[in-house]
């Protein structure tokens, strides 16, 4: 559930919404609900499915959308509790359970 991942990285409470010039960029009104959804400081981290449920947007679309729009989305290494892949803004910076799991994976894998 994204609920616990919020609440693991809500210690961080960084807001981050994209500046009005970088949306512009952006012509396709699905494209921009699902870049305002991520830019939503509720949340740090979205699932798809998360992001389709907010935005009414089919989730296969938002994916074609997180795929599309890299230059503004990042892939988290953390994935949820669920093992679903969570997406974030480009510009967020990396959290510090994002810092864990990725050492965590990394230490796993070397020993």
């Amino acid at each position: 559930m994204t609920a616990s991942v919020v609440d693991l990285t809500a210690t961080e409470n960084r807001s981050t919404e994209m500046s009005e010039p970088q949306l512009s960029e952006v012509s396709d009104p699905n494209a921009k609900a699902v870049l305002k959804a991520l830019a939503n400081p509720k949340w740090l981290l979205r699932t798809p499915s998360g992001i389709s449920r907010e935005t009414h947007v089919p989730e296969d679309d938002v994916r074609a959308i997180l795929e599309k729009y890299q230059n503004f989305v990042r892939v988290s290494g953390l994935p949820d509790p669920s093992g679903r892949t969570l997406y974030t803004l480009r510009q967020r910076p990396v959290s510090q359970a994002e810092k864990w799991a990725i050492l965590r994976v990394f230490l796993t894998k070397s020993l």
